[in-house]
C-alpha cells in the first residue's frame, strides 16, 4: 500500500478478525500515530517493522472487543 493508504487501514484492520498484514511504500508519522492511537483505544496491538521514511510492514493483532 502506498503511504496515504497504509494509516487508513489501521482503523479498519483493528476492527477486523484475526489478524493484519501488509507492506506500505514508506512509514509515516502519521502511520505510527494512528497505531498508537488504536493502542490507547485497545482496539488492539500494533507493530510496524521499518523505519520511518522508508519502507515497512505493518502487523495488528486481533481486535480486543468482541
Amino acid at each position: 500500500a502506498d503511504e496515504h493508504l497504509s494509516d487508513q487501514l489501521v482503523p479498519l484492520a483493528a476492527l477486523a478478525r484475526g489478524e493484519s498484514r501488509w507492506t506500505t511504500s514508506r512509514i509515516t508519522r502519521h502511520l505510527e500515530t494512528n497505531l498508537w492511537v488504536m493502542g490507547r483505544f485497545e482496539l488492539g496491538q500494533g507493530e510496524v517493522k521499518g523505519a520511518r521514511g522508508g519502507p515497512g510492514t505493518v502487523e495488528i493483532g486481533p481486535c480486543l472487543r468482541s
